[in-house]
């Protein structure tokens, strides 16, 4: 059977995360403890805190993401599964390509702590995101566009879409989704507008960190955020990578491809259980626990 490992993303986060495979698991532990000394910050006290408002500000959120999520990898090999393709839910692309030894931890942490001080500063716009569930994706694109700074920036499921942009029309068209029928409406805690042109500023200074870094062509498939597809061409890889920033998550897409490729199950690796509730349009992939 093909499986595949699935990396989430930004706002799976959550005080105390990862303590468990920590406290048990000392080949795991040593991840968080190297993350303390190469971003020159105290991540462990952050993450095993109580406060979630101090793991709220995106360039905090997007390395202890990422540091968990290599943290839970590493649990994972240990335990002697094997994987045939990997993605990643936007920020866990870069999990994921680790996974696949496309770059180094170090290599990545450097990378993911970059993106998030880059999308921090990238706008002084006003921005918001919100989930629309329970309505297809054409309904939303509908809505989307009577608005002028309003983008689709996930395609999660058919019936499940995130939309981002100016804060004030993202609540104008969350009022359109409830009235179209959408089942729950919900503003999302972010503090910009992620996945959209307000991140243009960010795309392009990380493209040039990006440039700069060495990778491996991947040892399995590496599923893009961008493309909903995969390629091991190196140059493609860089560029879909950071054309993600202000593009579409095709995060239905992705998994589709999945399907199409052979993958029958899933591991999901890290924190909490987010995508796999977003597996149930997709039958033949089956969830398997760690």
């Amino acid at each position: 059977m093909k499986t595949a490992l699935l990396f989430p993303g930004q706002g799976s986060q959550a005080p105390g995360m990862g303590k468990k495979v920590f406290d048990e698991h000392e080949p795991s532990r040593r991840y968080l403890e190297n993350a303390n000394e190469i971003l020159g910050f105290d991540l462990q006290t952050l993450i095993f805190g109580e406060d979630p408002e101090a793991l709220k500000p995106t360039e905090i959120a997007q390395p202890a993401i990422y540091t968990v999520s290599a943290m839970y990898f590493e649990f994972l090999r240990s335990k002697g599964h094997t994987f045939d393709a990997v993605a990643g839910h936007s920020l866990g692309e870069y999990s994921a390509l680790h996974a696949a030894g496309v770059f180094s931890f170090s290599e990545g942490l450097s990378l993911v702590r970059k993106r998030g001080l880059l999308m921090a500063g990238s706008t002084e716009k006003k921005g918001g995101m919100a989930a629309i569930i329970g309505i297809p994706f054409e309904h939303v694109e509908q809505i989307v566009a009577q608005f002028l700074e309003v983008w689709i920036a996930n395609i999660n499921t058919p019936n499940q879409t995130v939309i981002s942009g100016a804060l004030d029309q993202v609540r104008e068209a969350m009022a359109s989704a409830k009235t179209a029928g959408a089942k729950i409406v919900v503003e999302l805690n972010v503090s910009t507008a992620f996945h959209t042109p307000y991140m243009k500023n960010a795309e392009k200074e990380l493209t040039e960190a990006i440039d700069r870094s060495v990778f491996l062509t991947p040892r399995v498939p590496v599923f893009s955020n961008f493309t909903g597809n995969y390629s091991n061409d190196i140059g493609q890889i860089k560029e879909n990578l950071t054309r993600q920033l202000t593009g579409q998550v095709r995060w239905s897409q992705t998994l589709s491809e999945m399907e199409a490729f052979g993958v029958e199950g899933v591991y999901e690796v890290g924190f909490g259980n987010v995508l796999k509730g977003m597996l149930k349009p997709f039958p033949k992939l089956k969830y398997l626990p760690i």
